[in-house]
């Protein structure tokens, strides 16, 4: 709560709730698997929609599951080093992803 705010304990029987609004980042990856290697694209999105595009070489051999999430482990250490608390995931594969 702002400390600027004033607490009011005045208030019969009415229901009071206070709404936060989030400030989203938008995450979005992809790969491709080879045989020669593996590569990974990650995009992060501010809430302001600047773009933060970054790609990586994967140079062990791998499939293109593990390469996907490869990719998403790139991308959440991204966000973890930028200090992003929200962030909305996704994915053009069937790859599962749980979020809370």
């Amino acid at each position: 709560m702002p400390d600027d705010w004033e607490l009011n304990y005045d208030l019969p029987k009415e229901k009071v709730f206070f709404v936060d609004v989030l400030l989203l980042w938008g995450m979005f990856f992809d790969s491709v698997a080879q045989r020669d290697g593996a590569g990974v694209g990650v995009v992060l999105v501010s809430p302001e929609k600047h773009i933060l595009p970054d790609s990586f070489i994967l140079v062990d051999l791998r499939s293109n599951n593990v390469a996907e999430y490869q990719a998403l482990i790139l991308g959440l250490q991204m966000a973890i080093g930028m200090r992003i608390k929200n962030l909305d995931i996704n994915d053009d594969s069937q790859l599962v992803i749980i979020s809370s």
